[in-house]
């Protein structure tokens, strides 16, 4: 894969995946600030993404991550992320996960949506006086309550966003999404997330099926801002702890 001009504007303007060919793909990785959608249906390995991005950056830079929760238990992805390889205790060190499940249990599942954008704030600040992140993770987007309700989703949604952009850490949004729209149902009025239009970047998984018995998951930078970057599908591979691309399987 040939290198992009974007790529030799140097490791200090950029956070790399880590995924084995794909930062070359978005040129050299993703601008720092960028607010990202990591999205796709369960079972394409979003959390796993997300998680690789803050553990390897803070295994090779020393970089500070945070990653809330708002759908499992801290022990739980702590063992997930374990079972997959991502083990070593210097990098871990450098990484605190905080887990709302429980407090979103607690509070209700139809919590206003005030509560919750306010709620983050103050997790997020309170961290920060302890120490200064690098790179957040928000698992997911679609917990926050307020995604339900059209009343004032807009809004929210956009003070959400401003917010994680004055903060100024690259953040990753994690969310679902049921299919990517194709250009056909774009052209016939197919409607996008209004997160989509929010975001920097999106960064999409999906598990393609390429014959009756085999099935790839796939991975494509729809957007990225600040960079140019290939919008091509590129098979996701994760082996020994390590995601990387490769060409994907024709039919």
């Amino acid at each position: 894969m040939s290198s992009s001009p974007d790529s030799d504007r140097g490791a200090s303007s950029r956070v790399r995946t880590f995924v084995e060919g794909f930062d070359n793909a978005l040129g050299g990785g993703v601008p720092k600030g960028n607010v990202v959608l990591i999205s796709g249906l369960p079972g394409t390995m979003k959390s796993s993404l997300a998680y690789n991005i803050l553990f390897q950056n803070s295994a090779h830079s020393n970089s500070r991550g945070l990653y809330v929760t708002l759908e499992q238990r801290r022990d739980s992805i702590v063992s997930q992320m374990y079972s997959m390889g991502f083990a070593r205790e210097e990098p871990l060190k450098n990484i605190e996960i905080f887990d709302i499940a429980r407090i979103k249990k607690e509070v209700g599942e139809r919590t206003e949506a005030k509560f919750w954008i306010e709620y983050l704030k103050r997790v997020i600040n309170l961290k920060r006086k302890v120490s200064d992140f690098n790179t957040f993770v928000l698992d997911s987007l679609d917990a926050m309550e307020f995604l339900e309700r059209a009343e004032g989703k807009r809004s929210q949604l956009f003070r959400l966003f401003e917010w994680l952009r004055e903060w100024g850490v690259t953040t990753f949004l994690i969310t679902e999404a049921p299919s990517e729209p194709t250009i056909q149902g774009l052209m016939g009025g197919e409607k996008r997330s209004e997160a989509d239009y929010l975001a920097d970047g999106i960064i999409h998984l999906k598990m393609h099926q390429v014959n009756d018995v085999d099935v790839q998951r796939r991975i494509r930078c729809v957007k990225m801002r600040g960079t140019r970057h290939e919008t091509s599908y590129f098979a996701l591979v994760f082996e020994n702890g390590v995601f990387s691309i490769t060409r994907p399987m024709s039919m």
